[in-house]
């Protein structure tokens, strides 16, 4: 019994070192990032996502097949989308902000920890619970492996990858969210029908995007079938930016009121003014 316990424990061992492992490399990389940061690649990835988000998959296939792992080993793109939304959220907070530093401290780290990393921590940790929390698979799983061993063989998801995921679907959402909805702030948040329906159509569109990049990710791995079933969510932000639509409502408005207070009310030129 002895014997066979600590059998049975070697492998576990031997998979927590290469995991702490992993975890020691990935924070001394961050730390060194000017030496062991590939940012020309982190670039290109992000231009990617933009353009032609498949190869951007193939390259992670590529990537699992040569150092056996289906997650970044660099943390280029984790480095550069916290200083974008840094930045992104300064900016914001000096159009919006109560004017302190102690509210910029507490926007840019509630943009980053909870916005970001967290929302991706907790999405990554529901798809590898979800994935690696099955028994052995069989025909009747909707996400079962499709091959000879099917009733045998099962359907995995590293936690990295899954979190790999969430940033390359965040960052376009970023783009339209962050970045493109700041320049259009004048439009946006004026009282007309016009304004509503802009911001709803932004809105749909990064939420449907993000959507499909996640899509994307999981339908990349092999082992993983009936991945179109992410798709579903797409219809369900294109239904609800439609509703919201119909009764005026104004994402905008909501998330700038949300993140600094009330301060778009029912005549905001007068805080573009003020500001």
């Amino acid at each position: 019994g002895s014997h066979g316990g600590t059998v049975m424990s070697l492998p576990l061992t031997a998979s927590h070192r290469k995991h702490a492992a992993g975890i020691q490399d990935y924070m001394h990389r961050i730390i060194n990032f000017r030496e062991q940061v590939d940012f020309e690649v982190t670039f290109c990835t992000m231009l990617w996502l933009c353009m032609d988000p498949r190869r951007a998959y193939r390259n992670a296939e590529y990537h699992s097949r040569t150092k056996h792992q289906w997650a970044r080993d660099d943390p280029g793109f984790v480095i550069v989308m916290v200083a974008l939304i840094s930045v992104s959220m300064t900016s914001w907070s000096v159009a919006f902000g109560p004017g302190s530093v102690w509210g910029w401290i507490l926007g840019v780290t509630f943009a980053v920890c909870v916005d970001f990393v967290g929302v991706g921590v907790v999405a990554a940790g529901i798809a590898w619970l979800v994935v690696n929390g099955r028994a052995p698979t069989s025909q009747g799983d909707p996400f079962s492996y499709g091959g000879e061993a099917e009733t045998t063989a099962r359907a995995t998801v590293e936690f990295a990858y899954a979190f790999d995921i969430h940033c390359n679907a965040y960052f376009p959402m970023f783009l339209l969210l962050h970045v493109s909805q700041y320049f259009l702030l004048p439009i946006l948040i004026s009282p007309s029908f016009f304004a509503s329906m802009l911001s709803c159509a932004l809105y749909g569109a990064a939420t449907s995007y993000y959507w499909y990049l996640t899509f994307l990710g999981y339908n990349a791995l092999p082992s993983l079938r009936h991945t179109e079933l992410l798709v579903l969510p797409v219809g369900g932000c294109l239904l609800l930016a439609f509703c919201a639509l119909i009764v005026r409502y104004n994402p905008t408005v909501a998330s700038i009121n949300y993140y600094f207070g009330e301060v778009v009310v029912e005549e905001p030129e007068v805080v573009l003014a003020a500001s």
